[in-house]
């Protein structure tokens, strides 16, 4: 199995009974991203750090040197 396969099964499993449209409401993002990885596709960095932190996947650590890959401007 590939880690986006577990990605997307863990998407799916904290949604529960939520809507894809509800989630990506809460992480700013497109609702057919989300629908890309819960059917085992890599999304943009950006939306994998988001969901990581919403899955409660990441550290402080560890999300803000992902957060310079997903959003350049953090690094000037």
């Amino acid at each position: 199995m590939k880690n986006t396969t577990y990605l997307g099964k863990a998407l799916q499993q904290r949604r529960a009974d939520r809507s894809l449209r509800d989630i990506a409401r809460d992480l700013n993002e497109g609702h057919t991203s989300l629908f890309y990885v819960e059917n085992g596709r890599m999304p943009a960095p950006r939306t994998f750090l988001r969901l990581c932190q919403w899955l409660g996947v990441l550290n402080k650590r560890t999300a803000d040197k992902l957060a310079k890959y997903a959003d350049p401007t953090l690094n000037q």
